[in-house]
């Protein structure tokens, strides 16, 4: 059920990272540059038929300059080389041609994607090389330090039906020049409810998910250490609240939310947010300050999309109504209204018996019948007459009584 949701986050961290104003002090973390190198971006500000390369290592900040680029149109290769900003400009390109950018750092061979050239405006495109590190051996032993989750470290809520998707993109920043063991373990719960949660491409092989529980074993190399991992959360209602405790410490908060209709997202560790329309939709963007470890961090949601509940509690309430009744009904005694044969065979014996009772009753009458006789004979027929009234109506609580139990 999840689909890859960082393309998006990727695309709009793109375009904040190339000319949305933002505040310099606690402003929302920018992703890693390398996930936008070689991706061409249309720029309107560009002279038409136009394309500008920026060549940097590894962050915004290492411009390359005085750097060869080339540009491939057809079998045609153009070069010009990067100025003080460590930027390359091609003018005049034929429009609606396909090309592709490249440069060769060091050992590295950087390519961005084809595309066509625009008749009006020009197109951006960043080129990132890895950053110049030299190797670190892997015999030599990780001392006792302390790590954070560094500034490029953010958290993403995708929607999907009647539930969210949840990444963590996590970078576990190592500061230091040799290998650290964290004297607290990295190990952390996902919230309670998470379902089908797995671990993302580019994430540490040290990295382990044991159900709900991720965990990263081993030394942390210098730089940053990948952790990405994602899960659903199904809820109910409109309302949902999302609460992670990490055993280290965040730099700096950063959530993107993608906005379903009227939905609001709130948090305690939020100091600025946002909102922002791409192509993919509309995001809500939040940030705030260092979270020191062990603290929980609480992201709330309002207005989700939903489906009322109600329907299905009446449902689940008529039919234990029914349940309740078929048990009611099977404890019933069986008359015979529910054996038409049946019930014709008792109405002639009680027809029969209703016969005796008149003909006792006339024969006592006329002085032909004793009385000791005829009681005995009326209390044996009215007998038999109240357990066939018993089979015949099992509502009855007594036969039909009078002088005789006769009509008339």
């Amino acid at each position: 059920m999840i689909r890859l949701g960082v393309q998006w986050v990727t695309a709009i961290t793109a375009v904040m990272s190339l000319g949305f104003p933002m505040i310099v002090h606690s402003q929302i973390p920018m992703p890693d540059p390398s996930e936008m190198s070689g991706l061409p971006l249309p720029s309107s500000d560009l002279p038409n038929a136009s394309v500008s390369v920026r060549l940097i290592r590894s962050q915004l900040s290492n411009n390359i300059t005085d750097h060869p680029v080339e540009l491939h149109s057809d079998e045609v290769v153009f070069t010009v080389s990067t100025d003080e900003f460590g930027r390359a400009l091609f003018e005049d390109l034929e429009a609606g041609s396909s090309v592709s950018v490249s440069a060769q750092v060091g050992d590295e061979m950087l390519v961005s994607r084809s595309f066509a050239v625009p008749a009006l405006g020009g197109v951006r495109v960043m080129l990132v090389a890895e950053p110049s590190m030299p190797p670190v051996a892997t015999t030599v032993p990780g001392n006792p330090g302390l790590i954070s989750l560094g500034g490029d470290t953010r958290w993403v809520v995708e929607m999907a039906d009647e539930a969210v998707e949840v990444y963590y993109l996590l970078e576990a920043v190592n500061t230091a020049d040799a290998p650290v063991v964290p004297t607290v373990p990295v190990v952390f719960d996902l919230p309670f409810g998470a379902q089908g949660a797995v671990l993302l491409e580019g994430t540490t092989s040290q990295a382990q998910l044991d159900g709900g529980r991720v965990s990263v074993v081993g030394s942390f190399q210098p730089g940053r250490t990948l952790v990405n991992v994602a899960y659903v959360l199904p809820y109910t209602g409109s309302d949902l609240v999302i609460e992670q405790t990490m055993p280290v410490a965040i730099d700096q908060i950063a959530i993107v939310a993608e906005k379903h209709g009227d939905m609001q997202m709130s948090s305690p560790q939020i100091t600025q947010s946002r909102e922002m329309n791409a192509r993919a939709g509309t995001f809500m963007v939040g940030g705030g300050p260092r979270l020191a470890a062990n603290e929980t961090f609480s992201i709330s949601l309002f207005g989700l999309p939903h489906h009322s509940v109600i329907p299905l509690r009446v449902a689940l309430m008529l039919v234990g109504l029914f349940v309740v009744w078929c048990l009611w009904q099977s404890t019933r005694p069986m008359g015979a209204k529910n054996d038409p044969p049946l019930r014709q065979k008792l109405e002639a014996r009680r027809d029969r018996l209703y016969d005796d009772l008149v003909r006792v009753e006339t024969t006592h009458r006329i002085g032909t019948l004793a009385d000791g006789p005829y009681t005995l004979q009326r209390k044996t027929i009215f007998g038999q007459l109240a357990r066939l009234y018993q089979r015949l109506e099992t509502n009855a609580l007594e036969m039909p009584s009078g002088r005789a139990g006769l009509p008339g």
